[in-house]
């Protein structure tokens, strides 16, 4: 049977140069209801992008699960990753808005469901849109704390770029005149990746930073790009899409940058 990285262009009657990989935010919503389901007593609420979405999503309703995933859209976008690398592994991802600062009330509504709940996780993964955010270091020590996950189980993702180029743009752009670019220089994105990582570890020196940011960087001065030579990653300018989350998460696995749970 085909998989994402054994599918080629002309599979897909792809004119010669157009890129794989969805750029629509109901693609990627879609390919996320067959995944999970949402989790019992979850409130539902109508995304402007992405149609009817809920605050928990899980594969398995057991107490006892493998991955807590805590964060927003931008921990959202690895669970199709997760799901494709550790196709057994037990996942439970809460969303909350307005980040890991300080009298955060959706936050602390989360963390209240997860106690109540009286569920375990073995591993707790952590992302979010920090580029937009105020970070409380003490905010995410008490997230882990709450969640009795210990500090070397703990995952915290320095995220993805935000670009300001097109996906859509990159994708097509064997039909445009003028070729668009896929890639972008982001001096302000690395320079914050790096104090961010070393935030972290001096906050939390015992939690683990996950270099998520280096699987899109090009390896000269900041560029960054947001596709390979045959896939698209992005199905806006800072979330992934289906085939960019699969691709990131085995690029982490390989790299030793989280565990291989397969």
């Amino acid at each position: 049977a085909a998989t994402w990285s054994t599918i080629k262009p002309n599979d897909l009657h792809l004119k010669p140069g157009v890129l794989m990989g969805d750029v629509t935010q109901l693609g990627f919503a879609r390919a996320l209801d067959k995944m999970m389901s949402p989790c019992q007593g979850s409130h539902s609420e109508l995304s402007e992008n992405l149609g009817l979405v809920y605050d928990c999503y899980e594969n398995s309703s057991s107490k006892e699960i493998d991955i807590l995933l805590l964060g927003n859209s931008h921990a959202a976008h690895l669970i199709p990753g997760i799901r494709s690398v550790f196709p057994e592994v037990k996942v439970r991802y809460f969303s909350f808005r307005g980040g890991y600062s300080s009298g955060n009330n959706e936050l602390r509504q989360t963390l209240e469901d997860w106690t109540k709940s009286g569920s375990k996780a073995k591993y707790l993964f952590i992302n979010s849109f920090w580029e937009i955010e105020d970070i409380d270091a003490g905010e995410i020590k008490r997230t882990i704390e709450l969640t009795k996950i210990p500090n070397q189980d703990t995952f915290v993702f320095d995220d993805v770029p935000n670009f300001k180029i097109s996906p859509v743009r990159c994708k097509y752009s064997v039909i445009f005149p003028i070729p668009a670019p896929c890639n972008e220089s982001l001096p302000r994105f690395t320079s914050g990746v790096q104090e961010f990582g070393e935030f972290i570890k001096m906050a939390l020196p015992n939690v683990n930073v996950v270099s998520s940011s280096r699987f899109f960087y090009l390896g000269a001065g900041d560029l960054y790009s947001l596709s390979d030579e045959s896939s698209i990653f992005f199905r806006d300018q800072n979330h992934l899409n289906v085939l960019g989350s699969r691709a990131l998460l085995r690029y982490l696995v390989t790299k030793k940058h989280i565990p291989d749970l397969g």
